[in-house]
């Protein structure tokens, strides 16, 4: 009896620790002063992809889709734009990568005994503090999940002292927050293709993606 209960117990242990595979969707809303126009282009739903420390994020507009694909594992990230019947690509490198994230501002996680339930996960609550060259701070709520079990997979933005799934979390940008609110979590294989560039997408240089955009990919 004592075995059988033995073996139950690392059965249920060794499920609870299988890494996550599956997708997360999210409602995005605004609040701020946005005109009718801006409104009504913007996304109202994100999907995020995640096998291992691998992660792909897709946002899709009736303007253009955008596809970012995240490796906590090589530090490398891919991003992928397929608007009015063209498709272009931008890979950044493990050194690309760092060199902008050590421009980015400053932040301090704090982490709260605060939880909530979001589509049935149990999420705690953490404050991101971000603090600029001119030292002012802003600090943004984050909700986050420890029950699926990812790699490194928030390494790359603000929330990298975040060891879990984010549940629901905002940005500011122009004064307007955008707030994220997970609404589906599915698992399910996710295939590798997923986190490769397509064979109709043209792959850009940084300087012919400054050139392109602006010098949005600086």
């Amino acid at each position: 009896m004592l075995l059988l209960i033995t073996a139950v117990v690392l059965f249920y242990n060794a499920d609870a620790q299988k890494p996550f595979a599956g997708y997360i969707k999210y409602a995005i809303s605004y609040e701020g002063e946005m005109d009718a126009q801006t409104k009504a282009m913007s996304p109202t739903e994100m999907k995020q992809f995640i096998s291992g420390s691998k992660t792909r994020i897709e946002i899709l507009t009736a303007m253009a889709n955008q596809y970012v694909v995240s490796d906590g594992g090589t530090k490398e990230v891919l991003i992928m734009i397929d608007a009015m019947g063209q498709k272009f690509a931008l890979k950044s490198t493990k050194e690309e990568n760092e060199e902008q994230m050590a421009k980015m501002p400053k932040t301090e996680v704090k982490l709260l005994d605060e939880t909530k339930e979001i589509v049935g996960y149990k999420c705690k609550k953490a404050e991101v503090t971000s603090t600029d060259e001119e030292g002012k701070e802003s600090t943004l709520t984050v909700f986050y999940t420890t029950d699926l079990a990812v790699g490194d997979i928030n390494w790359s933005g603000q929330f990298n002292g975040i060891k879990g799934v984010l549940m629901e979390y905002s940005q500011e940008a122009n004064g307007v927050t955008t707030t994220f609110t997970a609404s589906e979590v599915k698992k399910e294989k996710v295939k590798d293709t997923q986190f490769t560039v397509p064979a109709d997408y043209k792959i850009l240089t940084k300087e012919e993606a400054m050139q392109m955009f602006g010098g949005g990919a600086e």
